[in-house]
């Protein structure tokens, strides 16, 4: 309960909630709710009817993950680069399974010795091995590099097939 996690996840949901309804919907949100509710007990869940009423977005899916569980998703991607490709598994760390798609900057050097770079997205829900062609070879992976997702991911590369089994090691 009183955890580093408990102390910011409040501020990150906002923060994602912005990155969901765009500013001009999510600062509309704000004002509104410090005008019309400025002198009345409120919870959570009144802020999120006025967001769903002020965007036109069914935001149940959303407040459930971030508000209703506990914790932050804690995953640990193994990958690798071989005939198949960029190969990533999304090995969960913690009881809850978010869904959530999450941005891997990939670095790397193309054939003719340049710089290469590429976004590519994800699945942290998916139990399967992710695979993503790349006509070059990647050396590094950054994490959601414009921090707009709530999480603690750690990277493992591997040089064989990318398994959950070497997450728990």
């Amino acid at each position: 309960m009183f955890g580093a996690e408990s102390y910011v996840k409040g501020a990150w949901v906002l923060h994602m909630l912005r990155g969901e309804l765009g500013n001009v919907v999510f600062f509309d949100l704000l004002r509104t709710w410090a005008v019309e509710y400025a002198n009345y007990p409120v919870t959570t869940l009144d802020f999120f009817r006025l967001a769903e009423q002020i965007s036109g977005r069914d935001l149940t899916a959303f407040r459930r993950q971030w508000l209703e569980n506990s914790g932050i998703p804690a995953y640990q991607l193994v990958w690798t680069y071989g005939k198949r490709g960029l190969e990533v598994a999304a090995c969960n760390l913690g009881d809850v399974v978010y869904d959530v798609s999450l941005p891997i900057e990939i670095l790397g050097e193309a054939a003719s010795g340049t710089e290469a770079k590429t976004t590519l997205v994800v699945e942290l829900n998916s139990s399967e091995v992710q695979q993503f062609e790349l006509d070059w070879r990647p050396f590094a992976l950054n994490v959601d590099i414009d921090q707009a997702i709530l999480e603690n991911i750690t990277l493992l590369y591997t040089e064989n097939v990318p398994s959950c089994l070497l997450a728990l090691e």
